[in-house]
């Protein structure tokens, strides 16, 4: 291997590559988004004010509690087009080859099997949500049911939305994020122009007011999902992989399918424990006061946007990672663990210093001039800008160290530092006069703690990688 293929510049390029395009695919993020920004603009009184949050909240946590096992299927896929490519290479015979084709195939007959039991859950919850919200929740019944009227419509996207998730990430272990991005994109504004037209109205047509909301981003789902499914099935890239073709289904496939769960349950619970967290910074600020949750809600919104960067660049480190394994290019594989760490670091960092220096972006793209809030935005941004500095170190490193097979032992170290967090917030935000930046130093506490656990453990496995076990 040349000094060329391994230079930073290099790795950089490929890992901005990637993992840009990923950014703007991940659609369902900005639909949650735009599904709130929408329903804010239908009715603004109380109750239906309270609706919408409890709409994008119970949307997100149960969809992405859903799908997160599927986020293993780019790392197991990656790692056997790897090893194809190491299999190529070699002049392996013809019909071991084929054997690896099909094992990469049956990733995605796989991912649609997980998808195929976990749907009807997430319908289910969705569907009969308002007794969930009321009795369970504790919920004002008024709010649940605005609530329902949309998620009992929303609910029959999700069968789109986790197929999308499995051709999806199909694609991104194939590297095809720009065809993935442009795709997504034009269905996300397809979806969009629906939503703001069967909403409001047009044309003499009466809008549907949050129904047509649902009914917009309920199309947006299931366009996108044909546009990924025949992108899979007719590409010329795919042909030899012929991934539709389930009545291949056999025993390597359901040994693919246990890999899969066995790397998608700790991913799961650690998805769980970060949604907890998420969870318990609200209702700690409601504690402390309704200043203290407004303006940690405004510090929150920079949380999610900067996650959707660094989690792209953490799948993109950890994807080519895998494949570099697979292909038995250890070195390779050391390298673009170090620089991808380093290039998501040069790009979230620049997002970090400027939130910190100007605080007042914030209220100005949510259109909040409140004064009182921001004095205290002002002290709390640098607190949870650094926490997301450390969270895009943490997030990358512990998907390489899934890539490297760590899952159940780095799983545990997060989750554990997670309820650390959880105790912390508590004890400095309502024990202490911290108040609110109490709970953002819990918080950033919390996230440190991760990745000083974590960070000996990627080292370890950095240094010992000719040793890690193939998948």
């Amino acid at each position: 291997m040349s000094h060329k293929e391994e230079g930073f510049s290099v790795i950089f390029k490929r890992i901005a590559e990637l993992a840009i395009p990923m950014v703007l695919s991940y659609t369902f993020s900005f639909a949650i988004v735009a599904i709130g920004m929408l329903a804010s603009r239908l009715n603004q009184d109380a109750a239906h004010m309270a609706a919408t949050t409890l709409i994008m909240t119970t949307t997100n946590t149960l969809t992405v509690i859903a799908l997160s096992p599927l986020f293993a299927m780019s790392i197991v896929a990656s790692h056997l087009i790897g090893k194809l490519r190491h299999q190529k290479e070699n002049g392996i015979l013809d019909s071991e080859l084929d054997k690896t084709r099909e094992r990469i195939a049956a990733v995605n007959k796989s991912g649609m099997i997980i998808s195929v039991v976990a749907s009807p859950i997430v319908f289910l919850l969705m569907f009969f949500s308002k007794a969930i919200l009321v009795h369970v929740l504790g919920q004002d019944t008024a709010v649940a049911q605005i609530a329902q009227v949309f998620l009992r419509i929303y609910a029959f996207a999700m069968p789109a939305i986790l197929f999308r998730i499995v051709f999806e990430q199909m694609m991104f272990s194939f590297a095809k994020t720009k065809a993935a991005m442009i795709m997504g994109v034009i269905s996300f504004g397809i979806g969009t122009l629906l939503a703001i037209f069967l909403a409001f109205g047009g044309f003499e047509f009466k809008g549907l007011g949050l129904s047509g909301i649902a009914i917009g981003y309920l199309i947006e789902a299931y366009i996108t999902v044909v546009f990924f499914g025949l992108y899979l099935a007719y590409h010329p890239s795919f042909i030899e992989y012929r991934f539709f073709k389930l009545q291949k289904m056999k025993m390597a496939s359901y040994g693919l399918l246990l890999e899969i769960l066995k790397i998608g349950g700790p991913i799961s619970f650690t998805v769980v424990s970060e949604m907890i967290l998420t969870f318990v910074l609200g209702i700690a600020a409601g504690l402390v006061g309704t200043l203290a949750l407004a303006a940690l809600n405004f510090a929150m919104q920079f949380v999610f946007f900067a996650f959707v960067v660094l989690s792209a660049f953490g799948q993109a480190c950890c994807q080519e990672v895998s494949r570099e394994l697979g292909a038995k290019q250890y070195l390779r594989a050391k390298y673009l663990a170090i620089y991808g760490l380093l290039t998501t670091l040069i790009f979230i960092m620049p997002c970090c210093i400027f939130v910190t220096v100007y605080p007042n972006i914030l209220m100005l793209i949510l259109d909040n001039q409140n004064i009182e809030i921001y004095k205290i935005v002002k002290i709390l941004i640098p607190i949870i800008a650094l926490t997301v500095l450390f969270d895009a170190m943490r997030y990358n490193i512990l998907q390489v160290l899934r890539a490297c097979g760590d899952h159940f032992i780095a799983a545990i170290l997060s989750i554990a530092s997670i309820l650390l967090g959880i105790m912390l917030i508590f004890i400095l935000g309502l024990f202490t006069k911290l108040g609110v930046y109490g709970i953002g130093l819990g918080y950033l506490l919390s996230i440190f703690f991760g990745l000083i656990v974590l960070f000996p453990r990627w080292l370890n496995q950095l240094h010992k990688l000719p040793m890690v076990k193939k998948i």
